[in-house]
């Protein structure tokens, strides 16, 4: 027999016994049993037979829980609450929720507040600003577009453009870009005249910012310019000195189809006197005229100042005379111009659209609206020549006159007037023959603390404000001025009076005031101590709602000048004696105390050198030079 090979003899060594078979039988036998338990038999239902449709189809909750959980393990489940989070959970939540809900009552709490305000006229901007803060950021994507229209209102009316007003304009406008709000043509240009005339001398940069927001406003938002842009883009260009980039702003505006409006005219006028273009300013008023607007007194105010920026003051002296001759022959059917600047802005509108409604309307209902216009000369007219006649031509009886004349157009004397006389002491005074004495000093000195106490004392008179101290630097060509003192150049002012973008353009119907008789005395001015020095001034009451600068108050560049004033004509000891008076009338803060007495310290010491080299007495150029 053949010996097995090595697979046949594994094979026969292992192979199982028949007691293996009947264990493994059992085991699978008990497994079955068990599996029977958790699996649900299936039969074959024919159709037609006993069993329910029900029975058939549905598969109980308890079958689907075991598909996974197969040993059915018992699972320790958390409580949920109702809204199937764990109780803790929602405890928080509730918590939350009520927080939320007090934050968004008080959120809407002070829109409410803002929308009662905004209803009073007489709201300031500043407080407006402060609550509109108080809404989370952005604020504009809680309020309505009427209620920012009506904020986007009331933070453009005011009567100087400032660095603070610019700001808290345009961030209400960012927070509109930032909540996707629809921001009007009107509201852009207002940002762009912000950002380009809220400092005293426009630079380049303030032409990159309104430049930059026009391009903004055509590229990003799809609002085309209107005319009123091109005025606004082309007085802020003009005013710098970038007669280029205004005459392509002009060509541009003429290539887009629109008209030159009243603004638009003046500002012309102006343009061109900054140019020193006389006939240009002279043609420039004949195309206003020929157009069909309204003659008022900015309108005059505005050709006197461009007048003496082109260098004719005897020509600017004669449109002076005739707008008082023109006023004086209508008799008591004048009324004066208004002195409030909100007025004054109506007067402007209501006049270029009298202009525009009339545009087709006969010569006599054309003469009807002309003849009630009031073109007596205004405060700015009163402003730019006292200066010129104070400051340049050194002719202190002409401003005498001038002085005298505002007195019969119930013109009060603002603080600018004091400033301009200061400057014209310290640079035309103390002179052999000089017109500019001591005693004319001292009366103008004495009616300035009068008008500050009028005003309203210390109150008034923080170191916060600030006064104008030369209309003409404010929009000459190149912002350069000799005749601005080096301390009070970069003081912060306010913007030119005979701005043309300031100029008021409704028609006002004040009550008629009597026509005014220059060439008569003045029997409220005659008694007075300055009228009897050779200057009157008088004592009117500010109108309410004017601008500080209009104010009589203590600066401290009016005391830089005055203190010049009296080193100039008197000497040491009573310039330090007007120091002490006005730090009666006069809080100032640490930085303006410091800077005055600093200046005062460097007057002594050049004061010094005056008498030690006889330079008192020097020309006025001299002092012009060094004022500079």
């Amino acid at each position: 027999m053949a010996k097995p090979t090595g697979l046949d003899s594994f094979a026969a060594t292992n192979t199982p016994s028949p007691q293996l078979y009947q264990t493994a039988a059992a085991l699978d036998t008990s497994r079955r049993s068990k599996l029977s338990t958790h699996t649900r038999q299936f039969s074959t239902v024919l159709p037609g037979s006993d069993v329910p449709q029900q029975d058939q189809n549905n598969v109980t909750r308890e079958e689907l829980r075991n598909l996974m959980d197969y040993y059915k393990s018992e699972l320790q489940e958390e409580p949920v609450t109702t809204t199937g989070r764990p109780v803790e959970q929602d405890v928080s939540l509730v918590q939350y929720r009520k927080e939320n809900e007090e934050e968004e009552r008080e959120i809407q709490r002070t829109i409410e507040h803002l929308e009662r305000l905004l209803r009073d006229p007489a709201t300031a901007p500043d407080l407006l600003a402060d609550i509109y803060n108080d809404i989370p950021s952005p604020g504009a994507s809680r309020l309505s577009q009427r209620t920012l229209d009506m904020l986007l209102h009331r933070f453009a009316r005011v009567p100087y453009k400032s660095q603070s007003s610019m700001l808290r304009y345009l961030h209400l406008i960012t927070d509109m870009r930032s909540a996707g709000r629809h921001i009007k043509v009107s509201a852009w240009t207002t940002a762009i005249a912000f950002a380009g005339r809220c400092v005293k001398r426009i630079t380049a940069s303030e032409i990159e910012s309104a430049l930059s927001l026009w391009k903004q406003m055509e590229s990003q938002a799809g609002i085309k310019a209107n005319e009123v842009t091109f005025n606004v883009l082309f007085d802020v260009a003009s005013k710098a000195g970038k007669f280029v980039l205004a005459e392509m702003l002009l060509r541009e505006m003429q290539a887009r189809g629109h008209r030159f409006n009243r603004y638009m005219r003046v500002n012309l006028m102006y343009y061109y006197g900054l140019k020193g273009d006389g006939s240009g300013v002279r043609r420039a008023y004949r195309e206003l005229v020929e157009s069909g607007e309204i003659v008022d007194t900015a309108v005059m105010s505005c050709a006197v100042a461009s007048l003496l920026k082109a260098g004719e003051p005897v020509a600017a002296e004669q449109v002076f005379e005739r707008a008082k001759r023109l006023h004086a022959d209508k008799g008591g059917t004048l009324t004066l111009p208004p002195h409030n600047w909100q007025e004054r802005k109506d007067l402007g509108r209501s006049l270029m659209k009298a202009a525009i409604r009339l545009r087709d309307a006969t010569p006599e209902e054309r003469k009807k609206v002309q003849d009630v216009t009031p073109l007596a000369p205004g405060v700015h007219a009163y402003k730019v020549l006292v200066y010129y006649y104070a400051v340049t031509a050194g002719d202190i009886e002409k401003v005498s006159t001038l002085v005298d004349e505002m007195s019969w157009y119930q013109i009060p004397v603002q603080g600018a007037i004091f400033l301009y006389l200061f400057k014209g002491f310290a640079i035309h005074g103390g002179l052999l023959y000089s017109g500019w004495t001591r005693s004319k000093l001292e009366a103008t000195f004495q009616a300035f603390l009068d008008a500050v106490e009028e005003a309203g004392g210390p109150e008034m008179n923080t170191s916060t404000a600030s006064t104008e101290a030369d209309p003409q630097a404010t929009t000459s060509a190149n912002h350069t001025n000799d005749n601005v003192p080096r301390h009070v150049r970069d003081h912060p002012a306010s913007s030119d009076p005979l701005d043309p973008s300031t100029l008021s353009n409704t028609i006002c119907s004040p009550s008629p005031s009597p026509v005014p008789n220059p060439t008569s005395p003045s029997p409220s001015t005659s008694t007075s101590p300055s009228h009897r020095s050779g200057i009157s001034f008088t004592t009117n009451t500010i109108p309410p709602q004017q601008h500080p600068s209009d104010i009589t108050h203590i600066s401290r560049a009016a005391c830089y000048l005055c203190l010049s004033a009296y080193m100039r004509v008197v000497d040491a000891a009573r310039a330090t004696e007007v120091w002490t008076q006005l730090q009666l009338l006069w809080t100032p803060d640490a930085n303006d105390r410091e800077a005055v007495e600093m200046y005062l310290v460097e007057l002594q010491g050049r004061r010094e050198r005056w008498d030690r080299f006889g330079l008192r007495l020097g020309s006025a150029r001299t002092m012009r030079r060094w004022l500079g």
